[in-house]
């Protein structure tokens, strides 16, 4: 639980979108931290199947993001959300 209140917290506060990206990928991690101790609690392991799922849906969601972020930064020069009045090309 205190994993994912930095995680939020961090994604509320900062203005950098790496660093939001970032703290929304802690978010996930301890969600999927959460159904491995679920699982181990209960002795199954399909709380481990879940987590681990949920590790590679956040891997791929980041790399599309940093992909997306990246070619954002090219192009307005800026990371910071403040800044960005319209996403429009």
């Amino acid at each position: 639980m205190v994993l994912f209140s930095l995680g939020a917290l961090g994604a509320i506060i900062r203005r950098n979108a790496m660093i939001v990206a970032m703290c929304i990928a802690l978010m996930f991690s301890s969600a999927a931290l959460t159904f491995a101790i679920g699982s181990r609690l209960h002795a199954s392991t399909v709380g481990q199947v879940w987590g681990t799922l949920v590790l590679v849906a956040t891997s791929a969601e980041l790399c599309v993001g940093i992909a997306l972020l990246l070619a954002l930064f090219r192009r307005r020069k800026s990371l910071d959300v403040d800044r960005w009045e319209r996403l429009r090309w």
